[in-house]
C-alpha cells in the first residue's frame, strides 16, 4: 500500500490546495472535517497529495477513491488524476495532464466493467479536423453560380403564345347562349 488516507488528526497537512481558478474567483474552498468536503455549488475544487515513488511493474495497480455527493449536482462530479512527481502542486488543476498512455479501467467490486482509451472512447477533446460542410467550393471558380435552375437564354415563346386569352370562358356562365360578364354575375 503506497497511499492510504485515514481521516485522523493531522491528515489534512499532507494535502496542497492549488491556486487554480482563484484569479477568476471560481475556486471553491475545501473543508477538512472527516474527509475532504466541498463548501459551495458552482465552484472548481482541486487538491493534491504526494505519495512515495513506486513501481507496479508486472502487478495490478488499484487506484480508487470513495465519494459522497451531498449537494444536488446540475453539472459536476468527482475524479482523481494519477500524475508524475514533477507536477507543481500549487498549479494543479483541471488542465493538469493525465497519465501518458491515457487509458482507464473501471472496476466495481474488483470486476472490470469498462476499460479503454480516454482519447478514442470519450469525447474529451474536439477533433483536430472536421468535415468541410462545403467541400466543392475549393474546386470551383469564384464566380460559380450554385442555383439549381437558371433561365434558358435559347428559350422562346411558341408562335401565337401572346394571342392566347389569359382566362378561358366558363360555359356554365352562359345565359340564353351569351356569355355573362363578371359585372352582371355580381349584380344577380
Amino acid at each position: 500500500m503506497f497511499c492510504f488516507v485515514k481521516y485522523e488528526d493531522g491528515w489534512e497537512n499532507r494535502w496542497v490546495k492549488p491556486d487554480w481558478k482563484k484569479d477568476q474567483n471560481m475556486a471553491g474552498e475545501c473543508n477538512f472535517t472527516s474527509g475532504i468536503q466541498t463548501s459551495e455549488d458552482y465552484r472548481f475544487y482541486a487538491i493534491s497529495a504526494e505519495f512515495p515513488e513506486f513501481s507496479n511493474k508486472d502487478k495490478t495497480l488499484v487506484f480508487q477513491f470513495s465519494v459522497k455527493h451531498e449537494q444536488k449536482l446540475d453539472c459536476g462530479g468527482g475524479y482523481m488524476k494519477l500524475l508524475s512527481g514533477d507536477i507543481d502542486q500549487k498549479k494543479f488543476g483541471g488542465d493538469t495532464p493525465y497519465r501518458p498512455d491515457a487509458t482507464y479501467s473501471i472496476l466495481v467490486d474488483n470486476v472490470e466493467k469498462q476499460s479503454g482509451s480516454l482519447h478514442s472512447d470519450w469525447d474529451l477533446l474536439p477533433p483536430k479536423t472536421i468535415k468541410d460542410p462545403e467541400p466543392r467550393r475549393y474546386f470551383l471558380p469564384e464566380d460559380w453560380d450554385d442555383k439549381e435552375y437558371i433561365p434558358d437564354p435559347e428559350d422562346k415563346k411558341p408562335e401565337g403564345y401572346d394571342d392566347i386569352p389569359k382566362e378561358m370562358p366558363d360555359p356554365s356562365t352562359r345565359v340564353h347562349g351569351r356569355q355573362r360578364s363578371v359585372e352582371s354575375l355580381l349584380v344577380l
